[in-house]
């Protein structure tokens, strides 16, 4: 008897687990639920606006941790799915700041979601590129900046005075994307000229520049033909830079010595680039491989050939007959350093050495020996220029 009731007792509870585990929950029935669309908020320094997307199928709110005021939520509260724009104010400092949204579910639910919020410093950011080359016959440019700030901002040419060819228009405005018009006189002269526009914001302390430069109106080979001559495939002018944009008067004459920091003998504290090259309008430095082709060897195996009066160095196909009376294809370098004993020419061409500095691959020439080599840019060496213009009789 006591087997059959242990028996009845097991069968009546596996009954009643399986009344229990086949028991349907509700249909449609979903547990609570919080989703955002975003992790973080990266705001601009303008005043901008940012969705954010919740997802919900109960009631919310949504916080500022930290209380911000330039953060404004047009939609604090709400139920089920919505779109909720953030409005954030420009920021008129010079530091980032940041806070917290929270969004916090009704009672019970106990559902929270963080959303930081970033917004960039202040600062004057140019709308297009720094720096702008101009024909010498162009009378009114427009160039656009961008003002990342609500407070005011001016502009001036800096030494007004003595770039006097440049004049502006427009030179003040507050915050948003801006216009500076330009006014440029025509440069009727051999070399190019530039000036800078200090912009400037002051009630964040912000500040940038724009370089504009102008092209020379004149073209110097075009009026002085027998300044250039053609060995190979290079055209080579028949004189040293003398002032910066400049030739010298004659082949003979040493020029000037310049660096590649400062451009002596006429320093700006800018180093030589497509803008401030120092060579006359549509002239430029040689690279070294163009530099490569004077050295070719003649019948001799030499590649130059020197002058003792006055010191220097004939290179090119005619450089073992070559006189200053009738120096045919040849190209004759002054010799302008160590005494006139040596001649150092500088190229475009620029790397970086072991110690991480910054060299320039020079022609360097004596009596006897011919080399390319790298030297720093802080040093001083003449220049040779030449130019991609077609040369339309050859000569001297």
């Amino acid at each position: 008897m006591k087997t059959y009731k242990k028996i009845f007792l097991f069968a009546t509870a596996i009954t009643a687990l399986l009344f229990v585990s086949c028991k349907e929950e509700p249909i449609g029935t979903v547990p609570p639920y919080v989703t955002v669309n975003t992790l973080t908020i990266s705001a601009p320094a303008i005043a901008s606006r940012h969705n954010v997307t919740l997802a919900s199928n109960m009631g919310w709110e949504i916080k500022v941790l930290h209380n911000s005021d330039w953060i404004t939520i047009t939609q604090p509260t709400g139920e089920n799915s919505a779109v909720v724009p953030v409005n954030i104010s420009a920021n008129p400092t010079t530091e980032a700041r940041r806070d917290t949204l929270v969004f916090v579910s009704e009672t019970g639910a106990n559902i929270v979601r963080r959303i930081p919020v970033v917004q960039a410093a202040a600062s004057l950011i140019m709308g297009s590129t720094f720096s702008h080359l101009y024909g010498a016959v162009d009378s009114v440019r427009v160039d656009t900046i961008a003002i990342t700030t609500p407070v005011s901002w001016t502009a001036e040419v800096v030494d007004a005075a003595t770039n006097s060819w440049l004049t502006l228009t427009t030179a003040s405005g507050v915050g948003g994307a801006q216009r500076i018009t330009m006014e440029l006189a025509e440069n009727d002269s051999y070399v190019r000229r530039h000036a800078f526009i200090a912009v400037a914001a002051t009630e964040i302390d912000g500040a940038d520049t724009i370089l504009v430069v102008q092209k020379g109106g004149k073209n110097y080979l075009v009026d002085n033909p027998s300044t250039a001559l053609i060995i190979g495939s290079v055209r080579w002018a028949t004189r040293n830079l003398d002032a910066f944009g400049t030739f010298a008067d004659a082949a003979t004459d040493l020029g000037g010595l310049f660096d590649m920091v400062n451009k002596n003998p006429t320093p700006t504290n800018a180093a030589w680039n497509i803008l401030n090259n120092p060579c006359p309008c549509d002239w430029r430095l040689p690279t070294v491989a163009e530099v490569r082709t004077l050295l070719t060897p003649d019948v001799n195996h030499r590649v130059h050939y020197w002058e003792s009066a006055p010191a220097g160095a004939w290179f090119g196909p005619n450089a073992r007959n070559a006189t200053f009376a009738t120096p045919g294809s040849a190209l004759f370098l002054p010799a302008a350093l160590s005494g006139n004993t040596a001649g150092m020419y500088w190229t475009s061409t620029i790397t970086i050495n072991d110690a991480d500095e910054e060299v320039a691959q020079t022609l360097v020439f004596g009596q006897e020996n011919v080399n390319v080599g790298a030297r720093q840019v802080t040093n001083v060496f003449s220049v040779r220029c030449v130019t991609d213009r077609r040369i339309a009789t050859g000569g001297r």
